[in-house]
């Protein structure tokens, strides 16, 4: 500092610009790269809060997990629940089964029983089975209450009904009764017809 003062004004003066000098070239070359670097600072400070945000995201999924498998639990239960009511398969073998401990229950008799092409819906299939059947009036609506009241579901249509006159029935009636079957192949992600 001694030094400095012994120089003068002038000297003083003229070694001041030649450090201004110094340090406006050395701006001058340095500033586009420390420009540079603090843009790069800041794409990486953004990438960071990203991860930071996906991370924060994983961990809320994370603690949501138990709920998730809880809700996936009661739905499979019920989908299986849902199956009983349209089951996935077509077995004629039960469904004959159903129709004749109904049509026992109700002294109705089946004279025939014809099973339809299944026709194919968006999710499921229809299955009619036309049945010709011989009863008095109130045991064919037992028959229709009681097949109501099953699990599996059947709609009954296009029902016909002629008197008739012998001692133990009273009417011949004729009638579609439907049933619908999921279809599995939905469950397939892009699954369809």
């Amino acid at each position: 500092m001694e030094q400095l003062k012994a120089l003068g004004f002038k000297g003083q003066m003229a070694i001041m610009v030649i450090m201004m000098g110094i340090i406006g070239f050395g701006g001058y070359k340095f500033w586009p790269n420390i420009e540079q670097a603090n843009k790069q600072i800041k794409r990486k400070q953004d990438k960071l809060d990203d991860l930071n945000a996906e991370i924060t995201k994983g961990l809320n999924l994370e603690k949501k997990l138990p709920e998730l498998e809880r809700e996936i639990a009661n739905l499979e239960a019920q989908l299986e629940q849902l199956k009983t009511i349209m089951p996935p398969d077509q077995i004629d073998s039960e469904i004959v089964s159903k129709f004749e401990q109904l049509a026992g229950r109700s002294r109705l008799s089946i004279n025939k029983m014809n099973p339809g092409r299944r026709q194919r819906k968006e999710f499921y299939d229809e299955y009619p089975i036309t049945l010709d059947v011989e009863a008095n009036y109130h045991d064919l609506g037992l028959f229709f209450d009681r097949l109501a009241q099953l699990p599996r579901i059947f709609n009954v249509n296009a029902v016909s009904m002629k008197q008739r006159l012998t001692a133990s029935t009273s009417i011949s009636a004729n009638f579609r009764a439907v049933t619908f079957i999921y279809r599995e192949d939905n469950k397939k992600p892009g699954g369809g017809s």
